[in-house]
């Protein structure tokens, strides 16, 4: 999948508390913030895009700024140009409740992730290390709508031109062109 040409990929998900019930409004994340939804992409289980967040009840969107998660990996290459990835960015909301980690992570320093070659996804939860709890470690999240926005657009040009001449039985000629640059989507 290319996705490079979008601005924002988002989903919705839902989160229930594991004894079942749900808590419409409620302004604390369950499992007491310990355990995160994430969502990771790229071109395989050692580089790729991660978004994570604590899990609320009831139904979240999800808004993946492309943009960002991309500068952030330019970032951290530009300074640390023969390393693997692995870098971070917190986002807090405004009300300073919700916190959202956007991550770039290679485990090799000749790989990166590119929204060119999505090829692989994955979608879970992660628990806290230090969070031992049983009743942190069953729970439902339900996730829905999954769609990328906000297209660039792309001004692609291509170009094909065709040549053919005969003069009598003495000559005859043909030759073609063709190019496309580096923004033509066929």
């Amino acid at each position: 999948i290319n996705i490079s040409a979008y601005e924002q990929l988002s989903l919705a998900f839902y989160g229930k508390k594991p004894d079942g019930t749900t808590a419409k409004g409620q302004k604390f994340p369950l499992y007491d913030g310990k355990v995160y939804f994430v969502f990771r992409f790229g071109s395989d289980d050692s580089t790729y895009y991660e978004y994570r967040s604590e899990i609320y009840s009831g139904w979240q969107e999800v808004k993946i700024d492309l943009r960002k998660i991309a500068e952030l990996k330019d970032n951290f290459i530009t300074e640390n140009p023969d390393s693997p990835i692995e870098t971070e960015l917190i986002k807090v909301s405004k009300d300073g409740q919700r916190k959202e980690y956007l991550r770039a992570i290679s485990k090799a320093a000749q790989r990166q992730p590119n929204f060119t070659r999505i090829q692989w996804m994955g979608i879970g939860v992660i628990r806290d290390k230090d969070d031992t709890r049983e009743e942190n470690s069953s729970g439902e999240i339900w996730i829905n709508e999954m769609k990328v926005r906000e297209i660039n657009r792309l001004s692609g040009r291509a170009i094909r031109a065709n040549f053919n001449t005969q003069w009598a039985d003495f000559i005859s000629m043909a030759g073609n062109l063709t190019f496309t640059d580096g923004d033509f989507r066929k």
